[in-house]
């Protein structure tokens, strides 16, 4: 299936087109009036020639100034024809380097795309890290925790989509159960701890609403810390969060 012309390029080709008939129906005009001088000044030889009784040096003279204004108005003349289809070259040249700086452009941000897929594919590869006894690697973890918040920095209108990856990772690894009571001095592991903060302290690009907001419902975030965090419209819904540490939480934790 053949693909179908870029947009862009289709109008870039139509402006050419349009530029190359006028330059054309431009010089061929410059070209007939280069020979306006030869005309005129051979009209004004046939009426000298009909003159009677002019003196041979007066005759003479006048022919000279005849052949001057001639030659000086063909100069002039040729000199706007070069001088308009240098600026048309040069218009055309802008032409194609304006076309090939949008195509380096358009190259550039297709490459900068790839790019930071390869580098989230590889950031959410990380998270599910493990030792060879099946325990999580949490250095690696972390690194691709932190990986994927330099991408939504980098990449802003990918940071609700890596948002949504970030609270998935913690509901799934930090998610709340009878078995976890036992457990009254439990903290969070060190890489939902950084999810946490990551979340708390980076602002979205856009305000919290309805549809933009963090997921962390039955959560165990006991002992959590949430210094200056901005938890706005999250959803804490059967979290359990006692003995947290919060300083300016915007935001009642709902239970």
């Amino acid at each position: 299936m053949s693909r179908m012309p870029n947009q862009k390029n289709v109008k870039l080709a139509v402006l050419v087109l349009v530029a190359s008939l006028v330059v054309l129906v431009a010089t061929r005009s410059l070209l007939g009036l280069s020979q306006y001088p030869v005309r005129q000044a051979a009209e004004l030889r046939r009426q000298l020639a009909t003159v009677q009784g002019l003196q041979f040096e007066k005759r003479v003279q006048l022919e000279t100034a005849l052949l001057q204004y001639e030659t000086d108005n063909r100069i002039k003349i040729w000199t706007a024809i070069v001088q308009a289809a240098g600026g048309t070259a040069l218009l055309v040249g802008l032409l194609f380097t304006a076309r090939n700086l949008r195509a380096t452009q358009d190259k550039l941000d297709i490459d900068r795309q790839g790019q930071l897929t390869n580098r989230f594919i590889q950031a959410t590869g990380q998270l599910g890290a493990e030792l060879k006894g099946g325990q999580p690697n949490v250095e690696v973890r972390l690194g691709g925790i932190y990986a994927l918040n330099r991408i939504s920095n980098d990449w802003p209108k990918d940071y609700w989509p890596i948002a949504d990856v970030l609270t998935a990772y913690v509901r799934h690894n930090a998610r709340w159960s009878p078995s976890s009571v036992e457990a009254q001095e439990s903290a969070p592991t060190t890489d939902i701890q950084a999810i946490l903060t990551i979340l708390g302290r980076n602002d979205p690009p856009e305000a919290f609403n309805e549809r933009h907001k963090f997921d962390l419902r039955h959560t165990d975030l006991r002992g959590a810390e949430f210094w200056d965090a901005h938890l706005e419209w999250t959803d804490f819904w059967g979290a359990h969060l006692a003995r947290i540490s919060h300083h300016n939480l915007p935001t009642e934790p709902r239970r």
